[in-house]
């Protein structure tokens, strides 16, 4: 929807309310005060690439791209139907190198019938693991999620540090539980998280054993 208001389309106003909800969660400060506070502060950009002033808001429409209009965008590796995501990101990009993107889209596309995705981010890290700078690095965000009550963009800008799900590794769905001997090493590789089971598809979900 062209109308900034709009479930899609939030205002100023809401995304100034998510930057808020995203600096209140990662000083500790949100609902249930859950986390450890870190040192670190987002704020919209106040200025563009050329020096010049702005909002750190740029409206563009994504129409040109094909398949944005019926779709949305295609979730990267699905093949889903909607607009190849390098296309459509590239209408507004500013450098990864001094800059946080964030994308915010009517719809992401997914092959899987029913199966919501409210955000995704491209993670800096290579298949070994090593930091890397991508072109694309940056948040895509559903515009219904880009409100002060939700924790989406806490959970994708966590992504954005290389941050993974605590059930990293446990995509198969294996039996029993996770492998534990080494936190450093398994779930999220962070060692104060212990690794989790996968269970976004479960069903029925596992008894508590």
């Amino acid at each position: 929807d062209e109308t900034p208001g709009s479930a899609s389309n939030p205002t100023d106003a809401k995304i100034q309310e998510a930057i808020n909800r995203l600096n209140t969660d990662f000083s500790a400060n949100g609902p249930g005060n859950i986390g450890a506070y870190t040192p670190m502060k987002f704020t919209l950009a106040k200025r563009a690439p050329d020096c010049s002033a702005t909002s750190g808001i740029n409206r563009i429409s994504g129409s040109s791209v094909a398949g944005y209009n019926s779709d949305g965008i295609s979730l990267p590796e699905t093949n889903a139907p909607g607009a190849n995501d390098t296309a459509l990101l590239s209408l507004s990009k500013w450098s990864p190198r001094a800059y946080l993107n964030i994308w915010v889209v009517w719809k992401i596309s997914a092959n899987a019938e029913g199966y919501y995705v409210g955000a995704y981010t491209a993670m800096p890290v290579t298949v070994d693991y090593d930091l890397h700078l991508f072109p694309d690095d940056g948040i895509v965000i559903i515009g219904s999620e880009v409100r002060g009550n939700s924790s989406t963009l806490t959970h994708e800008a966590g992504h954005t540090m290389s941050l993974f799900h605590s059930f990293e590794g446990d995509h198969l769905g294996t039996a029993g539980c996770p492998l534990n001997s080494n936190p450093s090493a398994q779930g999220d590789y962070v060692a104060d998280t212990d690794p989790v089971r996968n269970l976004i598809f479960a069903n029925p979900f596992p008894s508590n054993s």
